[in-house]
């Protein structure tokens, strides 16, 4: 279930997104901390994963992706939306605005998990078009997608990597995931682009052997870190099975942080 550990990465990611001085990152470069406690939350990711869900479960129209993250949205307006996505959320009839930003691939895991080739293309792009309707922030949400359902149909990770390397090709990217993580420790800076947390995700989730050492090295870099935790929580899930040593361990933290409308959500899908 892919949108389980989207969730599960967002809320792992929470506590930490605006935390990248060097010295909180040290701390959690130490991993000696818990990932799930009472600092931990959702935010508007798992807000919008949900949403694309509800969306996708009723046919998929760009009319009806817009009309439940508007409800959604709305029904969560505390959860931490941008500005622009905010404006666009309230808005009865405002278009998409030309983002490119990691928004449109966050909330695509349901799609990874639901559907494949063709139609998992369609599916994505027009997910991500109704608000992030740039060309980065649609092939965003496709190569999240795409490597969520490689995942689950038993495709290795270096086969997962070679396609998101090829899409995000070094040279023309500048994070790339053709680029290991350490190169970016240095240099990496905040950046809720697409094309600077897909890749990223991506490679987190290659570099590492479960779910929760993935999530433990997106927290030790200065990213965007609830939004990379949704994207590569996803391919996670799909590629292990579950996040926390079952299915039942998974719905367990889920239930733990979500309030009743979100989790049933997810439960009845």
């Amino acid at each position: 279930m892919g949108i389980v550990g989207a969730i599960l990465g967002d809320i792992a990611g929470q506590p930490y997104e605006f935390q990248f001085d060097e010295y909180s990152l040290n701390l959690r470069r130490q991993k000696n901390y818990e990932l799930y406690d009472k600092h931990n939350s959702y935010t508007d990711d798992t807000v919008m994963s949900i949403a694309v869900m509800e969306a996708a479960k009723n046919g998929g129209s760009p009319e009806e992706f817009a009309k439940q993250m508007r409800y959604w949205g709305r029904k969560h307006s505390g959860a931490g939306y941008d500005s622009h996505f905010g404006m666009w959320l309230f808005s009865d009839d405002m278009e998409a605005y030309g983002s490119y930003g990691n928004g449109s691939a966050m909330r695509v895991s349901y799609i990874g998990e639901a559907y494949s080739g063709k139609e998992l293309i369609k599916m994505a792009q027009t997910s991500a078009a109704v608000s992030h309707n740039h060309p980065e922030g649609i092939k965003g949400a496709v190569v999240t997608a795409r490597c969520a359902e490689m995942a689950r149909n038993g495709a290795s990770k270096e086969d997962i990597l070679s396609y998101a390397a090829e899409m995000y090709p070094a040279g023309i990217y500048r994070y790339s995931a053709a680029k290991p993580t350490s190169e970016y420790l240095e240099w990496m800076k905040f950046d809720v682009s697409c094309q600077g947390s897909v890749p990223v995700a991506i490679r987190c989730f290659y570099e590492t052997d479960s779910f929760t050492d993935c999530m433990y090295l997106i927290n030790s870099m200065a990213c965007d870190t609830d939004t990379l935790g949704a994207i590569a929580g996803g391919i996670c899930e799909e590629y292990y099975g579950n996040c926390l040593g079952s299915k039942e361990a998974d719905l367990g933290m889920v239930r733990r942080y979500l309030p009743d409308d979100l989790y049933e959500a997810v439960e009845r899908k």
